[in-house]
Formats: structure tokens, C-alpha cells, sequence
């Protein structure tokens, strides 16, 4: 180890633990953290679960669960210890004959609680099961449906109450459900392509209003249908895959910076499975409002879902899709500008019907859960990345060429998940050293203070746009209540004595 002053005292010890885990864990320049996720824990559901929702059931501020049961004709709901432990559930019968698809959580009455509503093949229906508070719940309307109504999504179509859509599969149909007010619904379809298999819902052209997207299977494309802001629905054009790819499902997400509603697409064909992306290049929202598709191999086997979040906490949006022919979940991170990385593979239980991202644990980080048929089981993969574990120390910079450099960490300090490290505002194409240390002791430098005691120093080089960015995972090991503190100090011309210092950060092992 080298030292940059002699006020910066090199001690010739061994470097700390805490200290060597964090440069084993940062050996890379990189764009930013990995998505990480637990192995996937297997929640019992009964027999051949169709799809699971999330919600707070109860009013206690963790998410619960609501698992719709076909072969038994009812609902599960699972309510959550606060320790992603699920207490034994409780059970509302549907009825003979019924089969529930698909299933969704939203205050459908207004009255604070979160209800659910559930879509029935058998009776092709949607049927509301009202939340009387506490996480007891009752049988409220049901309303009629286009055949097969295999997925329901829910979406507020005229500015009043939550409404709901269903995408029904035997009767190449969508049924725009709009709510009363009473979570009693009024319902029209409207005639799609052959062999819908997912909806989605969003505001696709920029007017406000919430407009739907349907993945229609047999004619390999998106069709589109445009709000006039009452809830009546309009064709308004598609975005074909062509080829032979066909679309099994579809989601809209803002995926390249700005604030027009995207397309992300789950299809499988001539031998590819791919997610593909239509950029809404607006305004409008039929023929060519969509630029793509661009697509991306899964690396997996027949994605039937998809939907974006943000995996990897670095503010841009990812995506994940649902591989039911290899029972696993395909993870592209995204850079905010529409590009996605190749796909992390993480597995979940047999044949898995439904896909939902959701925080389980509350620990900042999107979580997913898949509904497995064939396993009778609810996988829960527990994202690692959560709120990050470190936090600035106040007053601890020196200005350079752009003012004081920006330290951020992100990570939470969890042997095996993510830990990231992003700065800017540094002299460009300079050079930086990360002091790492344990304690924090201020060494005067330069003209500034160094934060961290200086049990290890990484030295680094800075981009041309004044950015440096590492990367990588925090190894177990290191001692639960370890203190690690952070600082960089950059070559800086313009600096007092030619050197500038970050903001230091401190964060703390759980």
C-alpha cells in the first residue's frame, strides 16, 4: 500500500476484514449493481395455484398475499408476521364450478381497505371479495365477462373508483369493467385478434387517461386501444413482432428516461424466447407511435410474463419475465435508456403461471412471486438489494474543478448481495484514490479532512465525464455492527493543493 501524503500515515498491518471484503467485493469498473435475489422460498398453496396478489390485508404495514386456488375453487389469503413468515391462511370459497384465473388487490369500494377481485373461468365472470377490515372478507358482485377471462388487471378509466379489464383467451375479447363507485361494475367487450393472452394498462398516448394494451397471440402483436376519457375504448392501431414471434405477455413501464409509457413484450417463436421493447416515440398512440421491436433472448424457455421494476436500486427501470417452460425468472437490468443487459437466471417452483413484483419484506427492494401450478407453491424470491445501508458524513468535502465530488453507496452490507459506489463531479480523466477504513479518525489533508481511517487504499482512474463507478458483491463473513467508512480523493488541479476530496460515507453490517 502506498499513502498519498505523509500526514496519511501507512501502518504496514494487515488490512482489517471488513476492509478487504469491500475491495474483493468492488473488482470491477461497472454501470451499476447486479440484481440480486435469495433462493427462492416456497410458500404451500393448496393445489394448482393460478396467480397470487399482494397487499396489506390487515392494516399492519406489511404485505400479505392472495393465491387464487382453481382446483378448490377459492382464495387463500396469507397474512404476513412482518418477517416475510406467513401465518396459516384463510380461506373464501367461490363456489362450485367457478375456477379462478387471475386475481387483484385495489380499494374497490372506497373505504380505505384493500379488496380483491378475481377473474372465473368457469363462470366467465369477475367476482369481488370485499375487505371488512382487519383481513376478513366477504362475497361482493360478480359481473360477466367475455369467455375465458384468463388475466384481470385494474386501472382507473374515467377518474372515479379503481376499474378493471379482463383479457379473455376463448372469446378473442377484452371486458372494460367500470366501476359504479360500490365496487359494482358495468361491463362491455370489445372484440380483439385471435387467442388474447395478456392486458395492460397505461396512459399509451399522453392524454392523461388510461389507455390498454392486449398481447394478442395468434396475430404477433400488441393491439392498442385508446381512452377517449370516459372509459369507452377505441382500436387504435398495434405494434407487430413480426416473424414468428408470438406475444404471451406484455407490460407498460416508462423504460428509456422519459415520461411516455413503454412496451415490454414476453413472445416465443421459431425457436426464440425473447422479452422485446416498443419505444413510444409520441404522440399518439396507433401506427408507428411505437419504434422496435428490439429483442432480447431470455436465455430461458417460453416467457409467458413480464414486468419491470427497479431490481438493482439504481433508480433506472429493469425487467423480468416468467419462463414457464424452464420454471425460472429471467432479469435484464436496464441503464434508463432503454438498453438491457443479459438476463440473471433464478428459479422457482414447477410450471409457473403468474408473475408479480412486489416489496414482501419491506426492505426497499422489488421482490417477485410467481404462482406454480404444478409445484402447488408460491415462490418468493427475496431481492437483496434493498435501501442502502450508507449515509453521508456531513462536512467532509473539498471543493475541486466542479465543487466538492459526490459520494454515493448503495447496498446494504448483507454477505452476498450487492454493494455499489458511484461518483461524480470529479476532475475528468484524473486519478482517485478510495480510502476504506473502520473508524473514522480525520486526518487533515491537503487542505481538507480525510474521514476514514486508512486501512486500505484502491486507486482508480476517473472517466471523462468526471464518473467513477464500482460494483460488486459483499462477501459473508464480515462481523455484524462493522463500521466501514468511505472517501475518495481525486487529483484535481483546480483544488487548493492539487487534490480534492469526496464527501466520506458511512454504513454499518447488519
Amino acid at each position: 500500500m502506498s499513502c498519498l501524503n505523509s500526514s496519511l500515515p501507512c501502518r504496514g498491518r494487515a488490512l482489517v476484514l471488513a476492509a478487504s471484503a469491500l475491495l474483493a467485493a468492488l473488482p470491477a469498473l461497472s454501470g451499476g449493481a447486479r440484481a440480486q435475489f435469495a433462493t427462492a422460498i416456497s410458500i404451500p398453496a393448496a393445489t394448482a395455484p393460478q396467480c397470487v396478489a399482494a397487499g396489506d390485508w390487515d392494516g399492519d404495514l406489511d404485505e400479505d398475499l392472495a393465491i387464487a386456488i382453481a382446483s378448490t375453487e377459492r382464495v387463500l389469503f396469507l397474512f404476513n408476521d412482518g418477517h416475510e413468515h406467513f401465518l396459516t391462511p384463510i380461506e373464501v370459497q367461490l363456489g362450485t364450478g367457478t375456477s379462478p384465473a387471475s386475481i387483484v388487490a385495489s380499494d374497490l369500494d372506497g373505504d380505505g381497505d384493500l379488496d380483491v377481485a378475481v377473474s372465473l373461468l368457469g363462470t366467465d365472470s369477475v367476482r369481488v371479495l370485499l375487505n371488512n377490515g382487519g383481513g376478513t372478507f366477504a362475497l361482493g358482485s360478480e359481473t360477466s365477462t367475455g369467455a375465458d377471462p384468463v388475466v384481470l388487471r385494474a386501472g382507473d378509466f374515467n377518474g372515479g373508483a379503481p376499474d378493471l379489464v379482463t383479457c379473455n383467451r376463448a372469446g378473442n375479447s377484452i371486458t372494460v369493467l367500470l366501476n359504479t363507485g360500490s365496487a359494482s361494475f358495468t361491463a362491455s367487450t370489445l372484440g380483439t385478434g385471435p387467442s388474447p393472452r395478456d392486458v395492460n394498462v397505461g396512459d399509451l398516448n399522453g392524454d392523461g387517461d388510461i389507455d390498454i394494451a392486449v398481447a394478442v397471440h395468434d396475430n404477433r402483436r400488441i393491439e392498442l386501444y385508446a381512452n377517449g376519457g370516459t372509459g369507452a375504448f377505441v382500436t387504435a392501431g398495434a405494434a407487430f413482432l413480426g416473424g414468428s414471434l408470438q406475444p404471451s405477455g406484455v407490460a407498460v413501464a416508462r423504460l428509456d428516461g422519459d415520461d411516455e409509457e413503454d412496451l415490454a413484450v414476453a413472445a416465443s417463436g421459431g425457436g426464440l424466447h425473447v422479452v422485446a421493447t416498443f419505444i413510444n416515440a409520441g404522440p399518439g398512440i396507433g401506427a408507428g407511435a411505437f419504434t422496435g421491436p428490439v429483442s432480447m433472448p431470455v436465455a430461458a424457455l417460453d416467457p409467458v410474463r413480464v414486468t419491470d421494476g427497479d431490481f438493482n436500486h439504481d433508480g433506472h427501470p429493469d425487467l423480468a419475465t416468467l419462463n414457464q417452460g424452464s420454471g425460472n425468472v429471467s432479469v435484464m437490468l436496464g441503464d434508463g435508456a432503454a438498453h438491457f443487459g443479459s438476463p440473471g437466471l433464478f428459479a422457482v417452483g414447477a410450471t409457473p403461471e403468474s408473475l408479480l413484483a412486489a416489496d414482501v419484506d419491506d426492505n426497499g427492494g422489488v421482490d417477485l412471486l410467481t404462482a406454480n401450478e404444478a409445484g402447488d407453491d408460491v415462490s418468493l424470491l427475496l431481492n437483496l438489494n434493498g435501501d442502502t445501508a450508507f449515509v453521508a458524513v456531513p462536512d467532509s468535502g473539498l471543493a475541486g474543478v466542479s465543487g466538492i465530488p459526490t459520494l454515493l453507496g448503495d447496498g446494504t452490507l448483507q454477505g452476498g448481495t450487492s454493494v455499489a459506489l458511484h461518483l461524480t463531479g470529479a476532475a475528468i480523466n484524473s486519478a482517485a484514490g478510495l480510502v476504506i477504513g473502520t473508524s473514522q479518525v480525520n486526518v487533515p489533508f491537503k487542505g481538507g479532512i480525510v474521514v476514514p481511517d486508512d486501512d486500505a487504499l484502491l486507486l482508480l482512474p476517473v472517466s471523462n465525464s468526471g464518473t467513477l463507478e464500482l460494483t460488486g458483491t459483499f462477501p459473508a463473513g464480515v462481523p455484524s455492527g462493522t463500521d466501514l467508512y468511505l472517501q475518495y480523493i481525486v487529483a484535481d488541479a483546480a483544488a487548493p493543493l492539487g487534490f480534492s476530496l469526496s464527501n466520506a460515507i458511512q454504513g454499518t453490517t447488519p
